[in-house]
């Protein structure tokens, strides 16, 4: 069985009620719930505290109201994706069942493209499929504050063990940022581990040209104006 988890809360620091809002015409919701419903899911799971958003999900699956507590802004996926697998099948699950987390902040993904990364997990002796884009700068360049402060300046030290400042950036490994497109999981283990990066995790590189998340409104206006110029509409994406 393959679920896809739909998590759209109604809050928003940035853009309000930004699930609900139009994108080229319809909810920005309504193209990711499209995509699972032309994809190969067995069954599609909307959490959300809007009753705004669960009235339209009951048009693609199920709508599962989500907790108080699980809606919060600091709230991670994780338990949201547990109460949502766990309201629609209290019964439980095979544990090579397969959920995938589908984020309405990225709209412009293809119904086969959920099932191909389904079909991975099935081919492959993984435990978890995450989405990625190769990462603008890396970590081993990066440095973390301590707290302390040494005048009016902070003391930092490297993010990922030893700098590699003055290394060329070519000599390092290559590194892969979450790109938040499409990631899934055997059931077993996410439940197991309460992460959808778990066990032993494949990447897959997301389509360059369609890797749009929506986090600020600066993103909605280059994502209302790419879905403009290509056509584009919640299902029918070339």
């Amino acid at each position: 069985m393959v679920v896809a988890v739909i998590l759209a809360r109604q809050g928003s620091k940035r853009i309000v009620r930004k699930n609900m809002r139009p994108l080229a015409g319809f909810p920005l919701v309504t193209w990711t719930l499209e995509a699972a419903r032309q994809s190969k899911a067995d069954r599609i799971a909307t959490s959300s505290d809007d009753p705004d958003i669960l009235d339209l999900a009951e048009e693609f699956g199920f709508a599962v109201p989500r907790p108080a507590e699980l809606a919060t802004d600091d709230a991670p996926d994780a338990p949201a994706i547990r109460h949502a697998l766990e309201s629609i099948q209290p019964s439980g699950y095979d544990p090579d069942d397969i959920v995938i987390h589908l984020r309405p902040t990225a709209p412009f993904r293809q119904p086969g493209e959920i099932d191909k990364v389904a079909e991975l997990l099935r081919r492959f002796p993984c435990d978890s499929v995450v989405s990625v884009r190769p990462a603008r700068e890396h970590p081993k360049k990066a440095y973390i504050e301590t707290g302390e402060i040494v005048g009016i300046l902070p003391e930092i030290v490297p993010y990922v063990g030893a700098s590699a400042l003055g290394e060329p950036s070519q000599a390092l490994p290559r590194v892969w940022h979450a790109a938040g497109f499409i990631d899934a999981a055997r059931v077993g283990q996410f439940l197991r581990e309460g992460r959808m990066d778990c066990g032993t995790v494949l990447g897959w590189p997301t389509p360059a040209d369609r890797a749009v998340d929506i986090d600020t409104e600066e993103d909605f206006q280059r994502a209302e104006a790419l879905a403009k110029e290509k056509g584009w509409r919640p299902g029918s994406i070339g």
